[in-house]
Order: structure tokens, then sequence, then C-alpha cells
């Protein structure tokens, strides 16, 4: 799949459209211009053409070693099961456990009603 030309550091919009008007259409048909070429096109110094072709093929070279970097040989990997952890009877019970002295556990508003009422006597 052909580079997009506007991922070429130094092309933006204009100078993509400028390009493709002139049969450069990706990074691939920049990186393999001379430079005579370019340079011909308008808005294009000798300099600024040896520029954005060394960039293209920069961008190809370093998308190159990423895509071989990123993905490895599927025969090597080995198929790993997931097993999963049932929990043990003891964290079961301590969940009980945790549930039943919430609900023995009055309520704020039942509290604060009491110390009202001592405060209140007092």
């Amino acid at each position: 799949m052909a580079t997009p030309i506007i991922e070429v550091r130094g092309i933006g919009p204009s100078t993509a459209e400028i390009l493709k008007a002139s049969g450069i259409v990706s990074a691939q048909d920049l990186a393999g211009a001379k430079i005579s070429q370019v340079a011909a096109i308008r808005g294009f110094s000798d300099i600024r053409a040896a520029q954005v072709i060394a960039d293209a093929q920069m961008l190809l070279d370093s998308a190159t070693v990423a895509a071989a970097k990123k993905k490895p040989a599927k025969k090597n990997q080995k198929k790993t099961k997931k097993v999963e952890k049932k929990p043990t009877k003891k964290k079961t019970k301590e969940k009980k456990d945790k549930k039943s002295k919430k609900e023995e556990k009055p309520s704020k508003k039942v509290k604060s009603k009491a110390k009202d009422k001592k405060k209140k006597k007092k």
C-alpha cells in the first residue's frame, strides 16, 4: 500500500496537490524521483527538492523497520490456555461476613438521631 505523500515532512496539502499534478502521488514516487525532476516543479528549489526526497526515503525506511518489528511470525508463537481461578471457600465466607457486618451496623441517620436525643436530654 502506498504511503500518502502528505506524511512526508515538509509536504502540506497545497504542496501535495502540486506534486500530484506533476505525477508524484505517493511517498514512494517522491523517494524514487530525481532532484532535477522535483526542482522543475513550481515551489521547489534544488535544495528543497533534495530535502523532501531524503525525508520521503527516511519515512519509507522507518515504516519498513517498524512493520518488521511489529509482527512476529505466528508459527513461533505458542498458544496458551487461559485458566480461570475459582474463588476459595475462605474468600466467599469473608465476603458473606462483610455483608452481614454491614447489615448489623446502623445507618448514619439512625446514629445521628440517637445523638440528637441525648443532646436534648442534657
